[in-house]
């Protein structure tokens, strides 16, 4: 009798925890309270956290018991590092979710690429990324085609082509490039193309300059 008492007792508190911006503790309570109706002991915390993290902005979700009558819920947004198309985000860990609605933040930068090719572009952007930072430039478009090859945009319009092989070989020569010639002109460079062996294509804003003897 005593062990069916326990089993009866109800959830009467269930506390939220965690840094929340996207969604709210309110919908946090709302969404698991269809699963507390079996009492303190026999609730699924397993079928709670799956509930939890069907919400899109929720990453992770940890739930656990509290003697004698309390849940405590845990949760981790989902951070997005970047827009992918016009309905998806790309998240921290590489995966893509898709909210309700899109935030209105027009830092993040934009990916695309074919299906299958989320981890390849995430790893792509951290080196560029990593690359331009040192230059006071960031990446504001980062796309790959069907064949692989990448194509980027930075902040201030620039456009670099990069090709499909040694990617972190012409970032590093790009680098060299933009501090030893083109930073006092960069306004005037609307592209550089990097897909030579030792050497880049430069277009200006009026005139296209073939600089294929630049050396790595």
């Amino acid at each position: 009798l005593a062990i069916w008492q326990l089993s009866q007792l109800p959830v009467e508190r269930v506390g939220v925890t965690g840094e929340l911006q996207q969604v709210s503790r309110a919908q946090l309570t709302e969404k698991v309270s269809d699963s507390l109706g079996a009492g303190f002991l026999l609730v699924d915390l397993q079928a709670i956290k799956q509930s939890l993290e069907s919400l899109p902005w929720v990453y992770r979700g940890v739930v656990k018991r509290r003697w004698p009558n309390s849940l405590e819920i845990e949760v981790s947004e989902q951070r997005p590092i970047a827009r992918w198309g016009d309905e998806d985000y790309l998240n921290h860990a590489g995966e893509l979710f898709r909210p309700q609605h899109m935030i209105a933040d027009t830092d993040l930068p934009g990916l695309s690429g074919p299906d299958g090719s989320t981890q390849q572009l995430m790893a792509a952007y951290k080196l560029v990324q990593d690359g331009v930072a040192a230059i006071g430039r960031s990446v504001r478009q980062l796309e790959m085609d069907g064949r692989g090859s990448i194509r980027v945009e930075l902040s201030g319009g620039l456009q670099r082509v990069l090709g499909r092989e040694q990617i972190p070989e012409k970032i590093s020569r790009f680098r060299r490039l933009y501090e030893s010639n083109l930073a006092q002109q960069a306004g005037r460079v609307t592209s550089v193309d990097l897909r030579y062996s030792h050497g880049a294509a430069v277009a200006w804003a009026s005139e296209t300059l073939a600089s294929n003897n630049q050396k790595s």
